[in-house]
């Protein structure tokens, strides 16, 4: 088994994909070739395969899908859905040190284990390294500027487990969601192929997770809730090939849309994702219609766009433009596809940056000119969300946004620094999504839920900073959660030296996950309406090996 292998990708891998593409653009190429392959063909089959094939050799059509010559599995529910839900993956990209995430307080495990192991507290006199988070109601006095607090963010669940608990001091919008009721967290979760301990891990006795450890494998076995062999297809499009029909079985625009870039996760066998950016969905760049430019115009021609023509009508029908089937499936893709941009462009600037909904942005974030990446993914994610009711009609929608660098093998820091800087931004996106669905009047209608490639080390290195880990600690945010509430199990944070033992400990407090990614992501494709059987047949295909009793939302 490898392991510690530096792989730093911005997305995860879509090679096999790409693959797949490239094999069905050579099965198009060689029934061209045979006319009579081409007429025993069904003609559903064929634009099916002509529209994937077009993905991989024009440039737009390789981010805005056809989806409607994509038929999704049918669902095993009774009826067609009628009330709408969204799910939202927010990945922590590099590895969040969720160790610094929730903080256990009680004093004996704070300051016998907590404080020694991550380097002893912050003190501006004597301690500028160290990864510890000070005591609650520690200040900070900066030589120019305001105090500002550096200690842990005291948190009360409603259910305890012998341990006090609180959440890094940057965190502050966070802390008021988790005291709402607003906010769960899950305890040293992680992939797994079936329940693990220390003795099962050294003796390898029970098959782990391949390439435990490496970025871009982690980043997409989280993705693909399939840790025991690649796949090429995210749990979130198998979500999505099980209830399409049932709940958007007449919408244009994908249920699965990424503004994070390309992902696995929302990869389906029949839904796959129609990649926007934050301010709208890609296409063409010119003037349609007007024979100003010479490459713009020669795919008027192709896809029987003209002057004057402001819907695709039906003289320019491309049946009568093409008798060639590959063709045909070509234009009626791209045409699909501008409309589609249209459609969700228009969509995105309905709601403008200072829309009533965007306040709580604007106000974290100093204005609607100033939001983070993250931040204004999470706007978007909000437009097309109000997008679902007003123009889509969609019932559910699932969409991807991400966030990178937290890969801190140096200069972490604790209180302050490159990791508090991160977790201020993602506890302010968040905050900022939660109260735009209240806005809107979804807030019990969608639930935000973080991943990332794996915790790190509890032990921090000699960079200052602390290196790759496994099992970490999650949020799950939105109005349906049963919040102020720590799921799974936390470990004992002992780390193995001499006669010492950690139970969970695999080697520097790469803590072994006492709860799967399958059981994470089972109790969230429940409650988004996935049937059970649907989930243990085909979305998560391990989550037999698993408890599978959670229930956070």
């Amino acid at each position: 088994m490898k392991q510690s292998l530096e792989f730093h990708p911005v997305f995860p891998n879509r090679t096999d994909l790409r693959n797949k593409q490239s094999d069905e653009i050579h099965q198009v190429r060689t029934m061209r070739r045979n006319k009579h392959k081409q007429e025993d063909m069904s003609r559903r089959d064929f634009m099916w395969k002509g529209g994937c094939a077009s993905l991989g050799i024009a440039s737009m059509a390789s981010t805005i899908w056809d989806l409607r010559f994509m038929n999704a599995a049918l669902a095993t529910t009774s009826g067609p859905i009628t009330d709408y839900k969204a799910l939202v993956c927010v990945f922590l990209f590099g590895g969040n040190d969720a160790n610094n995430v929730l903080i256990p307080t009680d004093p004996t495990t704070y300051n016998n284990i907590y404080v020694p192991q991550r380097g002893g507290v912050y003190s501006q006199t004597s301690n500028t390294t160290s990864l510890a988070i000070s005591p609650a109601g520690t200040v900070f006095t900066p030589t120019a500027g305001a105090s500002f607090n550096i200690g842990v963010l005291p948190i009360t669940p409603l259910v305890s487990d012998g341990h006090t608990y609180g959440l890094h001091p940057s965190m502050t919008e966070l802390q008021g969601l988790f005291s709402a009721g607003k906010m769960a967290m899950l305890a040293n979760v992680g992939t797994l192929v079936y329940p693990l301990n220390r003795t099962q891990y050294f003796n390898n006795t029970v098959p782990k997770p391949y390439q435990l450890f490496s970025h871009n494998d982690q980043q997409v076995q989280w993705q693909t809730s399939v840790s025991d062999k690649p796949t090429t297809t995210g749990w979130g499009g198998r979500s999505a090939d099980s209830i399409n029909d049932a709940a958007n079985g007449t919408a244009a625009v994908s249920m699965s849309v990424s503004l994070g870039g390309q992902n696995t996760f929302e990869v389906g066998s029949a839904v796959s994702e129609y990649t926007i950016s934050s301010n709208g969905a890609p296409g063409p760049v010119g003037n349609f219609g007007t024979g100003a430019n010479s490459h713009l115009q020669a795919l008027n021609d192709l896809i029987g766009y003209r002057v004057g023509d402001q819907g695709y009508s039906a003289q320019y029908s491309v049946s009568n433009m093409h008798s060639n089937l590959y063709e045909q499936s070509y234009s009626s893709t791209t045409r699909n596809g501008i409309a589609n941009a249209v459609a969700v462009s228009a969509v995105i600037n309905a709601m403008p940056g200072l829309d009533p909904a965007f306040a709580t942005f604007n106000t974290l974030y100093g204005g609607s000119n100033s939001l983070s990446g993250l931040a204004q993914q999470l706007r978007g994610v909000i437009r097309m969300i109000k997008g679902a009711q007003t123009t889509f009609f969609q019932k559910r929608q699932i969409f991807f946004v991400q966030t990178g660098g937290f890969d801190l093998h140096t200069n972490e820091g604790g209180a302050i620094g490159a990791h508090a800087n991160l977790l201020r931004d993602v506890s302010r996106a968040l905050k900022g999504f939660y109260d735009a669905t209240v806005v809107l009047g979804l807030a019990t209608n969608v639930t935000a839920f973080t991943v990332s490639d794996f915790s790190r080390t509890f032990q921090m290195n000699g960079g200052f900073g602390a290196d790759h880990g496994w099992g970490n600690h999650q949020m799950i945010v939105g109005g349906a959660v049963n919040g102020q509430k720590i799921y799974g199990q936390f470990t004992d944070l002992v780390v193995s030296s001499g006669t010492t033992v950690g139970q969970f400990d695999t080697g520097t407090g790469r803590w072994i996950p006492t709860t799967s990614c399958d059981e994470y992501f089972a109790c969230l494709a429940r409650w988004y309406g996935v049937s059970t059987t649907d989930i243990a047949s085909t979305v998560l295909p391990n989550i037999g090996h698993f408890a599978n009793n959670l229930n956070f939302v």
